[in-house]
């Protein structure tokens, strides 16, 4: 992948810090782990992983994904990166969640490749017009203050008009 312009792509230090919260997750998964009744992580597990990831914990004790926000988007941004899979009461890695441990490399390349992430066609193009707005060396929130209403309309979103 070539740099547009003059810009530089991220070393592979800053590439390897960027994605080490999804090797974490996938380092602790193992070969999977088994989930609580309600489907999720068990307390002990959340705890670590907020721990690891410097997560405050003026809400409370960081020991529930409900509590939790980091942990619980974490692994939902795994599963939908097709890190991980739930089945059977157990959180599993998938085939290329195996191929990815250790490897900030293949997690890069999934995550670029993702890339706008988003289910629903407004997420995938408020993701496309904020990545053109980095590619073309504007902050996204200025450019939207500037120009979004036309950039959403000419993207064909309209307001619903609520009647009194």
């Amino acid at each position: 992948m070539q740099p547009a312009g003059d810009e530089e792509l991220p070393s592979a230090h800053d590439r390897d810090r960027q994605v080490r919260w999804w090797l974490r997750l996938l380092e602790v998964v193992g070969d999977g782990i088994r989930l609580t009744g309600a489907g999720y992580l068990k307390p002990a597990l959340v705890e670590q992983l907020a721990a690891d990831m410097d997560t405050p914990g003026w809400m409370g004790k960081n020991n529930r994904e409900e509590h939790c926000r980091s942990v619980a988007e974490l692994r939902a941004s795994a599963t939908r990166l097709g890190l991980l899979r739930k089945c059977k009461g157990k959180l599993l890695p998938t085939a290329l969640g195996i191929e990815a441990r250790g490897d900030a490399g293949v997690v890069w390349e999934r995550l670029v490749a993702s890339l706008p992430l988003g289910r629903q066609d407004f997420e995938q193009q408020a993701g496309a017009i904020a990545l053109l707005a980095v590619a073309a060396g504007k902050p996204p929130y200025d450019l939207l203050c500037a120009q979004g209403a036309a950039i959403f309309e000419a993207a064909g979103w309209r307001a619903a008009l609520r009647k009194r």
